[in-house]
């Protein structure tokens, strides 16, 4: 048996570190198609009518104003490019994109080298699935004093002339001020009432509780948006799982431990306030909730985070001894 000392200060520095690492969710930026969470405009798809509508489904994605189309069976759909060139088609053999086309180069729809500068068209296709998605710059935005406007994106359905049409507007920004010093009085105010109450274990734990709060109204709002992506989804899933994790330690620990679950309830809101502040500077809130509830719950998030952090700290480093038999007077067993 080998016997190996551990001071409590060493071991309540490896509970907060190894809570706070437990605690910080995973990047899910691989799995986001738009990892926007806030925007300032809104557009919407006019309903395909007629040969259109029987050949196609079609989506505008508000995150990124993306267009999505997938193919009916028995058409066959070409879109027409910036310079009215053919750059996209659809039909039983799948997804083919020209390679002569710049409109498809710089929707980066053909895989690299494959564009040519060769007259006529070239279809390369890229799918068996007909079907796709894709930036195009006539849904982007509004020009500079513009509040609204009108995009139009032509097609040939089964050799006819259409088009997808459609509408964008801008909505206004919110007060960014007002939301920035709402979160900072807030935060000031929660930060000092627990420093001067640090002793005091509830007043630690119902501020770990209301930024575990937060952070939990704030996942879930973004992830039952019907915009919400997968990675939008499994980032929130992580969100409050670590949030489920973080109150069961905060419950169930004593001394060190329930000190730990406070700052890291606390380091968890900062970060996902962090990722969604975005939703304080701009008009449209891809959540579920009214956007002026989706902000409450980020401002409070990141102030009452911040406040748990550092009052949990400042109760760490200011008591030598937060409970011996939590620690287990210092001493870890080894066999």
């Amino acid at each position: 048996m080998v016997v190996v000392a551990v001071r409590p200060t060493m071991l309540r520095s490896l509970v907060v570190i190894g809570l706070a690492a437990l605690l910080a969710p995973p990047s899910a930026s691989a799995h986001v198609r738009s990892g926007r969470v806030a925007a300032d405009y809104e557009a919407r798809m006019l309903p395909l009518r007629g040969r259109l509508g029987a050949s196609l489904q079609a989506r505008i994605y508000q995150g990124d104003r993306a267009l999505r189309l997938t193919l009916r069976g028995g058409h066959s759909v070409v879109v027409l490019g910036y310079l009215d060139e053919p750059f996209l088609r659809l039909d039983s053999l799948g997804r083919a994109a020209n390679a002569a086309s710049p409109t498809a180069a710089s929707a980066k729809l053909l895989n690299k080298g494959r564009a040519t500068s060769a007259p006529g068209v070239h279809w390369v296709v890229q799918s068996t699935r007909a079907a796709v998605v894709w930036h195009d710059a006539r849904t982007r935005g509004l020009a500079p004093g513009v509040k609204r406007g009108r995009w139009r994106v032509p097609v040939i359905v089964d050799g006819s002339p259409a088009a997808l049409e459609g509408e964008i507007w801008r909505v206004p920004r919110p007060s960014a001020s007002v939301w920035l010093g709402l979160t900072a009085v807030l935060g000031a105010a929660l930060l000092v009432l627990s420093i001067v109450r640090r002793h005091d274990e509830p007043v630690l734990a119902a501020l770990a509780v209301i930024a575990a709060s937060a952070t939990a109204v704030t996942a879930l709002g973004f992830a039952l948006d019907s915009n919400a992506s997968g990675g939008t989804l499994l980032a929130s899933a992580d969100e409050l799982l670590f949030v489920a994790i973080g109150l069961a330690i905060l419950m169930k620990g004593r001394g060190s431990w329930m000190i730990g679950a406070v700052i890291g309830l606390g380091f968890l809101a900062i970060f996902v306030a962090a990722t969604k502040g975005a939703a304080l500077f701009h008009g449209v809130v891809f959540s579920a909730l009214p956007a002026g509830v989706a902000r409450a719950a980020i401002a409070v998030g990141f102030a009452s985070g911040f406040a748990a952090v550092c009052a949990g700290g400042v109760r760490l480093l200011g008591s030598p001894r937060l409970s011996g038999s939590d620690l287990g007077a210092g001493r870890t067993s080894l066999e």
